[in-house]
Protein backbone atom coordinates (compact mmCIF):
# COMPACT_ATOMS: atom_id res chain seq x y z
CA UNK A 1 0.00 0.00 0.00
CA UNK A 2 1.42 3.36 -0.98
CA UNK A 3 1.22 6.80 0.61
CA UNK A 4 -0.83 9.06 -1.62
CA UNK A 5 0.33 12.70 -1.78
CA UNK A 6 -1.28 15.91 -3.06
CA UNK A 7 1.06 18.84 -3.81
CA UNK A 8 -0.31 22.41 -3.73
CA UNK A 9 2.04 25.25 -4.65
CA UNK A 10 1.72 28.21 -6.99
CA UNK A 11 5.23 27.63 -8.39
CA UNK A 12 5.39 24.86 -10.99
CA UNK A 13 9.12 24.41 -10.44
CA UNK A 14 8.55 23.73 -6.72
CA UNK A 15 5.83 21.19 -7.46
CA UNK A 16 8.11 19.52 -10.00
CA UNK A 17 10.99 19.46 -7.50
CA UNK A 18 8.82 17.78 -4.87
CA UNK A 19 7.53 15.36 -7.48
CA UNK A 20 11.05 14.33 -8.51
CA UNK A 21 12.15 13.86 -4.91
CA UNK A 22 9.07 11.91 -3.90
CA UNK A 23 9.02 9.68 -6.98
CA UNK A 24 12.47 8.38 -6.03
CA UNK A 25 10.90 6.60 -3.05
CA UNK A 26 8.95 3.41 -3.43
CA UNK A 27 5.60 3.41 -1.69
CA UNK A 28 4.89 7.13 -2.16
CA UNK A 29 2.79 8.33 -5.08
CA UNK A 30 1.80 11.82 -6.19
CA UNK A 31 -1.94 11.52 -6.88
CA UNK A 32 -2.42 15.15 -7.94
CA UNK A 33 -0.92 18.61 -7.86
CA UNK A 34 -2.49 22.05 -7.92
CA UNK A 35 -1.33 25.62 -8.42
CA UNK A 36 -3.85 27.39 -6.17
CA UNK A 37 -6.14 26.82 -3.20
CA UNK A 38 -9.33 26.33 -5.22
CA UNK A 39 -7.88 23.63 -7.47
CA UNK A 40 -6.09 22.13 -4.46
CA UNK A 41 -9.40 21.75 -2.64
CA UNK A 42 -11.04 20.14 -5.66
CA UNK A 43 -8.07 17.77 -6.02
CA UNK A 44 -8.35 16.87 -2.33
CA UNK A 45 -12.05 16.06 -2.66
CA UNK A 46 -11.45 13.99 -5.79
CA UNK A 47 -8.36 12.03 -4.67
CA UNK A 48 -8.61 11.96 -0.83
CA UNK A 49 -4.82 11.74 -0.43
CA UNK A 50 -3.06 10.46 2.67
CA UNK A 51 -0.88 13.59 2.87
CA UNK A 52 -1.21 17.13 1.53
CA UNK A 53 1.85 19.36 1.07
CA UNK A 54 0.70 22.99 0.98
CA UNK A 55 2.52 26.26 0.35
CA UNK A 56 0.98 28.59 2.93
CA UNK A 57 2.03 31.79 1.15
CA UNK A 58 0.27 31.36 -2.20
CA UNK A 59 -1.37 34.46 -3.67
CA UNK A 60 -5.12 34.82 -3.52
CA UNK A 61 -6.95 32.65 -1.02
CA UNK A 62 -3.69 31.05 0.08
CA UNK A 63 -2.63 27.91 1.83
CA UNK A 64 -3.96 28.76 5.30
CA UNK A 65 -7.49 29.08 3.93
CA UNK A 66 -7.04 25.84 2.00
CA UNK A 67 -5.95 24.04 5.17
CA UNK A 68 -9.01 25.35 7.02
CA UNK A 69 -11.30 24.26 4.20
CA UNK A 70 -9.76 20.77 4.05
CA UNK A 71 -10.02 20.43 7.85
CA UNK A 72 -13.74 21.31 7.68
CA UNK A 73 -14.22 18.49 5.18
CA UNK A 74 -11.88 16.03 6.91
CA UNK A 75 -10.64 16.83 10.41
CA UNK A 76 -8.19 13.91 10.26
CA UNK A 77 -6.44 15.06 7.07
CA UNK A 78 -2.65 15.01 7.31
CA UNK A 79 -1.27 18.29 6.04
CA UNK A 80 2.33 19.44 5.83
CA UNK A 81 2.60 23.22 5.46
CA UNK A 82 5.61 24.89 4.00
CA UNK A 83 6.58 28.52 3.63
CA UNK A 84 9.61 29.39 1.57
CA UNK A 85 8.86 33.09 1.27
CA UNK A 86 11.99 35.22 1.05
CA UNK A 87 11.84 38.96 1.58
CA UNK A 88 14.43 41.34 0.14
CA UNK A 89 13.62 43.99 2.74
CA UNK A 90 15.23 43.10 6.13
CA UNK A 91 12.19 44.50 7.96
CA UNK A 92 10.02 41.76 6.45
CA UNK A 93 12.33 38.84 7.12
CA UNK A 94 11.15 36.28 9.61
Amino acid sequence: MSIRVLLVDDHAIVREGYRRLIEKHQGIDIVADASDAASGYEAFKKTRPDVVVVDISMPGRGGIDLIRQIRQLDATARIRERDLTFWADPLHRR
